[in-house]
């Protein structure tokens, strides 16, 4: 089959960015620290991560759990993708209301909506997690052109955002909205979340009627045991789609997006269901170079990575604990390879000016290997033989 990225590939002809990405992901000659404003930054030691299982290469396999790799590769596009300042960012969550759909069906309705967002012209990064009560449900940050939005998009309601006053901005016959700029501003970005949630209440209608055997029983008690469709259980409307509207670049949708650390967020990792993650609508993105990096010696190296390990390390609460909360487990992140980090560049800024301001200490220079070998001969002692 024909593949223009490996043709490419072969000829040179790679886009710019992606040149510039690679280019700045090679083996550096001393630890760098890469900012991205209003992201985060990427910590590149001078180790490189071991592989010692061999893994990689040949006949692709059956995805099974989400592995490092995959986590890696999510975080690097989080922190190096983005829109520009003609799209409106949208966080969403959308779930499937009823009892728990198999997961075949469910993958369908979920590839059904990204369909639905190739003809809406959106562009998202998807993680797909498991509820409690079994069923699979979506996390995504999406981006809205401003461009594509229309004074009909603006009616109706979406859940988690704020429904700016109707009264300040009015539309044309062709559907281009007028007021004063902050007025439209908010406007815009409610009707991008509005957009988001219809586009998921779109495909649960779509999907027809259903019956349920046996019957499902809603929280209020209520038995159902026919739809017309999925959206017309009681508060559907309510739970299916939750779309917030923000700085969602700004570090918590990018952290909770790609958090898989604690315990609850293991439990919630689905297993043999496909890819954990994916991109919609690639060719909106641009991969973004980083603003700017320091280089550190590996002791300032050492120092900063103590510092910044610490600093993002999570608060527990404890009823044991004197004070109700204690410091949890560490990460070991950015030792070997490269590392993402979703934090205030400005903070991490003055902890490498912190960390560089300290004089290398001299080391004990270390034995060379013939030497290494005399010390543990002459420590060595010999026995006799017995005759």
């Amino acid at each position: 089959m024909y593949n223009p990225k490996k043709r490419a590939s072969r000829e040179g002809k790679l886009p710019e960015g992606l040149k510039a990405f690679r280019k700045e992901q090679a083996q550096p000659k001393q630890p760098t620290v890469s900012y991205y404003p209003t992201k985060g930054v990427m910590l590149r030691a001078m180790t490189k991560a071991p592989n010692p299982t061999g893994e990689g290469g040949g006949i692709r396999g059956k995805v099974k759990g989400w592995s490092k790799a995959s986590r890696r590769r999510m975080r690097n596009a989080l922190l190096t993708h983005s829109t520009g300042t003609e799209y409106i960012t949208v966080g969403a969550s959308f779930t499937i209301p009823g009892p728990v759909m198999e997961t075949r069906d469910a993958q369908q309705l979920f590839k059904a909506w990204c369909y639905r967002c190739r003809d809406l012209v959106l562009a998202a990064i998807w993680r797909v997690e498991l509820q409690p009560r079994g069923q699979l449900h979506w996390h995504a940050i999406v981006h809205v052109p401003r461009a594509s939005l229309r004074w009909r998009d603006g009616f109706g309601d979406c859940n988690g955002a704020e429904r700016p006053e109707q009264d300040s901005v009015w539309g044309d016959k062709s559907g281009k909205v007028h007021g004063s700029a902050e007025a439209v501003k908010r406007w815009e970005e409610w009707a991008a979340a509005c957009k988001v949630s219809r586009s998921w209440e779109h495909v649960l209608t779509a999907r027809g009627a259903e019956s349920f055997s046996p019957a499902y029983e809603n929280k209020r008690g209520m038995q159902i045991t026919h739809v017309s469709s999925r959206m017309a259980i009681p508060g559907a409307d309510r739970h299916a789609a939750n779309c917030k509207v923000g700085n969602g670049e700004n570090g918590k949708w990018l952290r909770y997006l790609q958090d898989h650390s604690t315990k609850a967020k293991q439990e919630q990792i689905a297993e043999n269901v496909g890819r954990h993650w994916g991109i919609i609508g690639r060719k909106h993105f641009t991969i973004d170079e980083s603003a700017g990096s320091d280089e550190l010696t590996e002791q300032q190296y050492d120092r900063f990575l103590r510092a910044m390990q610490r600093w993002s390390t999570p608060t527990i609460h404890d009823k044991r604990s004197v004070f109700g909360t204690r410091k949890g487990w560490r990460t070991k992140r950015g030792k070997m390879g490269a590392s993402v980090w979703f934090s205030d560049t400005e903070t991490v800024k003055r902890m490498v000016q912190w960390a560089m301001s300290f004089e290398d200490k001299p080391r004990r220079k270390m034995f060379t290997a013939d030497l290494q070998a005399r010390h543990r001969a002459a420590q060595c002692v010999t026995m006799p033989h017995s005759e």
